[in-house]
């Protein structure tokens, strides 16, 4: 909670998905902007990182790396969006784990 009040008020709404496969589908899709979270399992991730993959999209981890499937947590966008969330999260405790 203490990263999405650090991005206040330069975002106008956030959504807890409950389910990241549904949250990276979604990226993928393009209902949402920007899918992060901090701590994934392989099972998690395995069909949605391929959809935002497959749209065109990027997934990195918190440090801007390619994410892969034994990745614990991810930022799913387009890559100008990823790089402008990076810029905005530097420093903060999310980014170092």
């Amino acid at each position: 909670m203490d990263l999405l009040r650090s991005l206040l008020p330069g975002i106008q709404g956030f959504r807890l998905m409950g389910s990241a496969g549904l949250g990276l589908a979604y990226a993928a899709a393009g209902r949402v902007d920007i899918y992060f979270h901090h701590s994934l399992s392989p099972w998690d991730m395995a069909s949605g990182l391929l959809l935002a993959r497959e749209a065109g999209g990027e997934v990195v981890d918190r440090q801007g790396q390619r994410a892969g499937l034994f990745t614990p947590s991810v930022i799913a966008s387009n890559p100008a969006l990823i790089q402008s969330f990076l810029q905005a999260t530097e420093g903060h405790p999310w980014r170092e784990g």
